[in-house]
């Protein structure tokens, strides 16, 4: 069934009247009609069923139908800390990490950053990766879509593993991982033995010229642990997506 975001409040018996990106979408491109069923959510938690009651000229009428709580998310809160990257690999990591089921995304820049970002492009470049989040989330059923924050410096990151909740997190239950080819121990090694009981995660992702060894100098300093994945070098996106699924593999959803 066709599952769609809708940024407002819902509820059962309430009827909606959606105009484009929507109408578009939903009468145009897919050719639904009146009478077809729909799910809805608006990532507050938990969807509606819905149905198709009316489709004029330039909007649509929805009538919203019960409630399923269901969340389909990851027993396992991860927060990606992923360094700036050119185009089509940021947008990837976006789409991609949320599949997997992130708690949150937030951009980073680094020492070796080779993509920039003007404050006056801050706005759109937002819009454009909460829609690609969104509509991942249409796609994989997950119904409470991850938080996106504005993009940081490096430093500012450093900042979160010494002051605040975070640090209290850090020597808890919460982990912060980064990697390295010269990490002290392989990603599997460290998870199953000293990380086996953590359920929270920070991972911090390099960008295409990887964290310089100064980043990751200061990382350790604070409290993060350096760790390794096997002898080959992974570019930016290929590495945030494999720490997030192999955390899955080893003690998330994907080992229950």
């Amino acid at each position: 069934m066709s599952r769609f975001y809708i940024n407002e409040p819902l509820k059962s018996g309430a009827l909606l009247t959606l105009a484009d990106p929507h109408y578009n979408y939903i009468a145009r491109v897919l050719r639904m009609r009146e009478g077809e069923s729909i799910t809805l959510f608006n990532g507050q938690g938990g969807e509606y069923s819905a149905t198709i009651e009316s489709i004029a000229k330039r909007d649509l009428t929805i009538l919203v139908g019960d409630f399923n709580p269901e969340n389909r998310t990851s027993p396992l809160t991860i927060h990606l800390y992923q360094a700036m990257a050119k185009g089509e690999k940021m947008e990837l990591v976006f789409q991609k990490a949320t599949e997997l089921g992130v708690t949150s995304i937030t951009p980073i820049i680094t020492e070796r950053s080779v993509a920039t970002l003007k404050a006056a492009q801050l706005p759109k470049k937002m819009e454009r990766w909460n829609a690609i989040i969104e509509s991942s989330c249409e796609q994989c059923g997950l119904n409470i879509v991850p938080t996106l924050n504005e993009p940081i410096p490096f430093n500012a990151l450093l900042d979160r593993l010494s002051t605040g909740g975070s640090a209290k997190r850090a020597d808890a239950d919460h982990a912060y991982l980064t990697l390295a080819p010269t990490g002290e121990k392989s990603f599997g090694e460290l998870i199953n033995t000293e990380l086996s009981g953590k359920r929270e995660f920070s991972i911090i992702i390099g960008p295409e010229g990887g964290l310089s060894a100064d980043e990751i100098d200061a990382l350790t300093e604070k409290g993060a642990r350096s760790t390794r994945m096997g002898s080959r070098i992974l570019r930016t996106e290929t590495a945030a997506l494999s720490v997030i699924s192999s955390l899955h593999a080893l003690i998330g959803d994907w080992a229950e």
